[in-house]
């Protein structure tokens, strides 16, 4: 009986322990669950941004085209002024 009651012991500390081993699984998992999860939100999160830092700099780029293309239209148009200046002075010296 004494064998018994030893066994029935032992097998009940053993039972605790297993239960204690997985209590700490558990939480063990949860746990990289959360990081998981907060690493896929920050994932998220620095996609958006770059999709955001992608479409403000392509918007930067057209920007900076339409700014080419005024300076080159300001730099034609001054050369039509210097030349039609010039044009100017010239006539109004022969009279």
């Amino acid at each position: 009986m004494t064998q018994g009651t030893e066994k029935a012991q032992q097998t009940l500390t053993s039972a605790e322990s297993a239960k204690s081993s997985l209590d700490d699984i558990t939480q063990k998992v949860s746990a990289i669950s959360d990081m998981n999860r907060d690493i896929a939100t920050s994932a998220t999160q620095q996609s958006v941004t770059v999709l955001d830092i992608n479409r403000r700099l392509q918007s930067a780029s057209k920007d900076t085209e339409s700014a080419v293309e005024a300076a080159e239209a300001i730099a034609q148009e001054s050369g039509n002024l210097s030349a039609l200046s010039k044009q100017m002075t010239e006539i109004t010296s022969h009279k």
